[in-house]
């Protein structure tokens, strides 16, 4: 169970780099605009930034390949304990159904789980932290209360677009 728990910790992590690794060109255009930037500097600049790009690719794969890799693990554990389960059936059981619904739900539908969970994971954890990133980034860097008058509404839009869908459903 702690390999799994260190494991998320390890995501969080990779995504908080990537979202901090993102804001550098900001950063290069302030210094722009301010006057800072020699050539020297540019090149300085341009050779962390081909470096952060190879290190939010490296980081982005990695993270991919661990979120869909778990979520193809998952689905070949349901699909081993769908399959046992078949297994211990009653041969009235497959009078009863036919033999190409049940290939379908092995196949199909286990896929259609899997994909569901990795996309939704990715989803999650990609909205969580950017949001957080960005209020961080609002609050700190811009101004708080301009952060807190761009998400003050929110909560209020939200409350509408449930009761809209109530009301069209």
């Amino acid at each position: 169970m702690e390999k799994v728990h260190n494991s998320h910790f390890y995501f969080t992590g990779c995504k908080f780099i990537r979202s901090d690794a993102a804001k550098a060109p900001w950063n290069l255009h302030r210094r722009s605009i301010a006057g800072q930037l020699t050539a020297e500097r540019l090149q300085y600049f341009i050779l962390v930034l081909a470096g952060l790009m190879v290190v939010i690719y490296f980081m982005t794969y990695v993270w991919m390949r661990q979120l869909f890799g778990g979520a193809y693990i998952m689905e070949r554990t349901l699909r081993s304990k769908y399959m046992r389960h078949l297994m211990k059936m009653t041969p009235t059981f497959y009078e009863k159904n036919k033999t190409g619904d049940l290939m379908a739900k092995a196949t199909n539908d286990l896929k259609s789980i899997s994909m569901t969970t990795g996309f939704g994971i990715l989803t999650l954890v990609d909205s969580t932290i950017f949001l957080i990133v960005i209020l961080f980034m609002m609050t700190f860097l811009v101004s708080w209360k301009l952060t807190l008058a761009a998400f003050l509404p929110l909560p209020i839009m939200a409350w509408l677009m449930k009761k809209i869908r109530e009301d069209y459903s």
